[in-house]
């Protein structure tokens, strides 16, 4: 794990084509079952703008559970709560990659229904 992380999430990144192309695409060959998930959450093609908010704020509120060095920069896996359109809450593992300060995500999927 990196000794010292400073991530800045009010300047996080999520692309509308990971989403659209994998987080929400149910034809992906390993993002269907993650599609299935986020899609029984509530979100969609019409509520991207709300689904990004909501990996935000999981991010912003969950706990860092790995983090380490990559040529790319630091890829962190944060856990914590996620929150569906109509409220309701699962945890889950979101990936993302820091540089300078600044995460992208690279994916999310659920954890485990006691994890």
């Amino acid at each position: 794990m990196t000794e010292y992380l400073s991530i800045d999430w009010r300047r996080a990144s999520v692309g509308t084509d990971k989403l659209v192309g994998y987080l929400l695409n149910s034809d992906h060959k390993k993002g269907a079952a993650k599609a299935a998930f986020f899609r029984r959450f509530g979100y969609a093609e019409a509520t991207l703008d709300l689904f990004a908010k909501a990996l935000i704020q999981h991010a912003e509120n969950g706990e860092i559970a790995a983090s380490f060095e990559t040529p790319f920069g630091v890829q962190v896996a944060v856990e914590g709560e996620f929150r569906g359109l109509a409220g309701e809450t699962r945890r889950i593992r979101s990936i993302w990659m820091v540089v300078s300060g600044r995460p992208r995500l690279v994916s999310a999927y659920p954890l485990g229904r006691a994890g």
